[in-house]
């Protein structure tokens, strides 16, 4: 499954997401991409305040979420 997840460098909660969605890589057979949003004007408007943002094709999950729910989005979506 290819996941993309919105983020920017100085974002601390994308982070710790994007660290739990490496240790989750194997077991959904993840292949993730990191876009930075402070790099294009358009998806900074997009995501800015919302931050993580994950996107499997055309379904997102924006932020607040919790473990159970980004788990819940994956499985939906795997």
């Amino acid at each position: 499954m290819k996941l993309k997840v919105y983020s920017t460098e100085s974002c601390s909660l994308c982070e710790q997401v994007i660290e739990k969605l490496f240790a989750l890589t194997h077991a959904y057979g993840i292949e993730l991409t990191i876009i930075d949003v402070s790099l294009n004007d358009n998806l900074l408007s997009r995501y800015g305040e919302q931050i993580p943002v994950l996107e499997i094709e055309d379904k997102v999950l924006k932020s607040p979420f919790d473990d159970e729910r980004m788990r819940l989005f994956l499985d939906k979506h795997s």
